[in-house]
């Protein structure tokens, strides 16, 4: 989570930052870690950067994975309650905390940049796609991915009237993205789109059976304006 409270406009957004940092397992991002089907996906995109910044990276699991394949990674979040756990997870990765929107890092100083379920908490996305630009080498890559709006199931939870965590899920609805919104803002930010699928097309978490999650993979990567996630990968145009 990399944003910080602004006013009225952003209370939502607030109410999930307070979320994180009172909840001891936030999502139950502890309890699930990291997916291999993600660290796959995430491989793809960044396998040649050498130093990578997992932005909004919380208690570092992805973070971790690309740090295991020999990359210099920071994990980089606003939560100073998932970075203080993080560090206690993970000690041999690097952890800073501040806000996305204005990173303490000097231009063109990362070939890698990992945006994973951040983008839809902030308000002003063109500011954190400029500041992703801005650090990012040449030649570098970013691999963003967030929840999708168009999913069948997060539109039946929204339906259904559902309640997460937080708010009504109706409410956090309107904050995911569609893979033409996402396409929209990088090209406005002076960013390059290489590619992009779907990850998923019902909820990852849970799925017992080998044969269901494979079958939802299937489904999203061949349709993946339905994938429960949003996945482009992009480099400095």
């Amino acid at each position: 989570m990399i944003f910080k409270k602004r006013g009225n406009k952003q209370n939502l957004q607030w109410k999930v930052l307070k979320y994180v940092e009172e909840e001891s397992d936030p999502w139950n991002m502890l309890k699930v870690g990291r997916k291999k089907r993600t660290c796959q996906l995430i491989f793809e995109v960044l396998k040649k950067s050498k130093t990578v910044l997992d932005l909004g990276g919380g208690f570092g699991f992805y973070s971790e994975y690309l740090r295991t394949l020999g990359k210099y990674v920071i994990c980089y979040d606003l939560s100073k309650r998932m970075v203080m756990q993080g560090r206690r997870i993970h000690p041999k990765l690097s952890f800073v905390q501040g806000d996305g929107c204005h990173l303490p890092f000097r231009s063109k100083s990362f070939d890698g940049v990992l945006c994973m379920g951040t983008m839809m908490y902030i308000n002003n996305k063109s500011s954190l796609l400029s500041e992703i630009c801005r650090i990012l080498t040449s030649d570098g890559r970013l691999c963003l991915i967030e929840r999708n709006r168009y999913s069948p199931f997060h539109l039946f939870l929204s339906f259904m009237g559902v309640r997460g965590p937080v708010n009504e899920y109706a409410d956090l609805l309107s904050l995911f993205l569609t893979i033409n919104k996402l396409k929209g803002l990088l090209r406005q930010n002076d960013l390059k789109i290489l590619g992009a699928t779907g990850d998923y097309f019902i909820f990852p978490v849970g799925m017992k059976q080998p044969i269901i999650e494979r079958i939802s993979v299937e489904i999203a990567r061949r349709l993946p304006v339905f994938s429960y996630f949003l996945v482009v990968s992009a480099r400095r145009a």
